[in-house]
């Protein structure tokens, strides 16, 4: 079971934190101008221009992901067969590995000497990332709390 818990655990949170580290550098592109900058009239695809304020703004953004992941991984109620783990690890593997060679060039690009002038941040980032962690960890706790009371209720 223990085995189970920590596989799903790990992969979860791979297969969180690698879109968020791309949201972030998107995220940090656009509030400090770089694209307004280098092109004119930038136009996002929907998506991006939806997500983008989820990109994590500092340390503390990224508990999301560890989070979510104990969530996971303390919601797991019976152990899984070792091929099983092995499969939804290794795509959560490649599933990172795909999404960072597609980035290492956008990183490339839009990296810059230096570091910018510290701003505040834009208030929709920090009101969307609080409301992430606060998510992840309430769900976290919760998972937790059931996951405790199960093992603790008698077998019937």
């Amino acid at each position: 079971m223990y085995l189970t818990r920590i596989i799903i655990g790990l992969a979860t949170g791979i297969f969180v934190t690698i879109p968020l580290v791309g949201l972030a550098k998107l995220s940090y592109d656009i509030r400090y101008s770089f694209f307004g900058r280098v092109y004119d009239d930038v136009v996002f695809p929907k998506l991006s221009s939806l997500l983008w304020v989820f990109g994590p703004l500092d340390w503390w953004s990224f508990i999301t992901p560890l989070a979510l992941a104990v969530a996971v991984a303390a919601s797991i109620g019976a152990p899984m067969r070792r091929s099983t783990l092995t499969l939804i690890f290794g795509s959560a593997v490649l599933q990172a590995l795909a999404l960072m060679a597609s980035g290492i060039p956008y990183f490339k690009f839009t990296n810059v000497m230096g570091y910018p002038i510290p701003s505040p941040y834009p208030i929709e980032c920090i009101i969307a990332n609080i409301s992430l962690v606060g998510t992840s960890v309430g769900l976290a706790l919760y998972s937790l709390a059931r996951a405790y009371a199960r093992a603790q209720s008698p077998i019937s």
